[in-house]
């Protein structure tokens, strides 16, 4: 993380590089908006993943930003339903280890990766559609989840993943932004960027991709999901604000909502309660899954 001081002087620089040549500028947002920070893991959730089966899978991503190498780093535990833990922007799968042991001990089949540019995957620049395919390439081989949960970006990119037919019966969002537009609003904040240079983004963005903005959207895809729903958001999460998980919990058809506080952004997956909420969530009708795959 950088420090106060940094991050103040960035952002003058930037909006006096707006001033003085703004294409310059709207590139620069760009290049940064799809630059994840790559933060160092803490030592006891590597000793996790050190347990896990971890595979090298070869993959071609249709939406790629840079001349990475072809493939992202799995990992999994156990047998049973699959359950996919989606990390968030800048995170890694070893940030959701917390909630990958208890779902391990209560039988699940668990699943989690580094997204392009993330922990051990190769790469600088990445996006939402891009770690989305990579969620669609894994139930290819592992075929359907019984449960994805996804924190952050995680969430909204699940969401999308499931819009886009991977099936999955139960989805769990943590504090998960619920519209691309409020994701631009909020990188506008950080880096002080004017009106004129997020367009410039959010052009480049819909250009890329191939569609527009609100179709990547988790509160626009909301109403069509057909996954049993779980929200949770921390009411002082500082980067994503509470409130879009109740905009969502109004739009999402027979979703349970969660709200808790003190937790922030990311402490929020390491807390007893939430872990508690969520494995009480997933375990609800297991024992007919379990006995369905048996007589199969």
């Amino acid at each position: 993380m950088f420090s106060r001081f940094i991050i103040k002087i960035f952002r003058i620089v930037f909006k006096l590089t707006e001033m003085i040549a703004p294409p310059l500028a709207g590139r620069w947002a760009i290049r940064l908006f799809f630059t994840p920070e790559k933060p160092r893991r803490p030592r006891q959730e590597q000793a996790f993943l050190q347990n896990a089966n971890r595979q090298k899978v070869l993959f071609r991503s249709n939406f790629k930003l840079d001349d990475s190498d072809d493939y992202y780093i799995r990992y999994s535990w156990g047998d049973g339903p699959a359950v996919l833990l989606v990390h968030g922007w800048g995170g890694n799968a070893a940030q959701m280890a917390p909630l990958a042991k208890p779902l391990l001990d209560a039988g699940y089949r668990v699943i989690a990766f580094d997204a392009p540019a993330h922990g051990d995957s190769p790469g600088k620049r990445t996006n939402m559609l891009e770690i989305a395919q990579v969620v669609e390439d894994i139930a290819l081989h592992v075929g359907d989840f019984y449960a994805i949960v996804g924190h952050s970006l995680g969430g909204a990119v699940a969401g999308y993943a499931i819009s886009q037919g991977v099936r999955a019966q139960k989805l769990v969002t943590i504090g998960s932004p619920i519209s691309v537009g409020l994701i631009f609003a909020e990188f506008a904040r950080q880096i002080n960027a004017a009106p004129e240079t997020v367009s410039r983004l959010s052009r480049f963005v819909e250009s890329f991709g191939e569609k527009k903005s609100e179709d990547l959207s988790l509160l626009h895809l909301a109403p069509r999901l057909r996954s049993q729903g779980l929200i949770i958001h921390d009411k002082d999460d500082r980067e994503i604000h509470y409130t879009q998980a109740l905009e969502l919990f109004r739009e999402w058809p027979g979703s349970e909502l969660l709200l808790t506080e003190g937790l922030g952004h990311r402490r929020i997956l390491k807390d007893r309660q939430v872990i508690s909420e969520v494995m009480n969530f997933v375990n609800l009708g297991y024992k007919e899954v379990l006995m369905s795959s048996s007589a199969s």
